[in-house]
């Protein structure tokens, strides 16, 4: 009787395993699904943060170009060719905010929206230079001393976001 029950006991014990084995493993099935959809989601995202942040920062470069000019240099015609690579920048900077901000987060698109406003009101003051109306180059360097703090700002919050680790 003693292999008797000895055969049923590891009988029931081989089932009992077998049955445990196999809800574990359904159980790590079902969720194994909802993660590998959050890591493709995330990777997705951080994809087209990285193409978004790349193709703004692109229409940043005029203003920053136009920061490193020796103004001793600059003629009226040099400051009116800038001033329309500026008033084109500032139009593709608006036009990208939507989707930095579709993007993100929202430092992000708070920091772009610093630096469209800036690169529109260096455009102004650089326009008012080249008219005339601004007869010192006073209002062109605060002007170009703000759009290099939000610029900064731009480019350290997106350096933040590209290098948090997806979770």
């Amino acid at each position: 009787m003693d292999q008797g029950l000895a055969a049923v006991l590891g009988a029931a014990v081989g089932v009992a395993g077998s049955a445990i084995t196999g809800s574990l493993g359904y159980i790590a099935a079902r969720r194994q699904a909802p993660d590998q959809g959050r890591i493709e989601h995330a990777r997705q995202l951080r994809t087209e943060r990285r193409e978004t942040y790349l193709a703004f920062m692109e229409w940043m470069k005029p203003a920053v170009d136009f920061m490193n000019l020796d103004p001793s240099e600059c003629t009226r015609e040099r400051y009116e060719a800038e001033r329309q690579k500026l008033a084109g920048a500032e139009k593709q900077l608006n036009s990208l905010r939507p989707r930095v901000e579709l993007c993100g987060p929202t430092d992000v698109a708070k920091a772009a929206g610093d630096v469209w406003l800036e690169v529109y009101e260096l455009a102004i003051a650089l326009e008012r230079r080249v008219v005339g109306q601004a007869p010192n180059d006073d209002e062109l360097s605060t002007r170009i001393d703000a759009y290099d703090v939000a610029h900064q700002k731009f480019i350290d919050t997106v350096r933040a976001v590209m290098d948090r680790v997806p979770t």
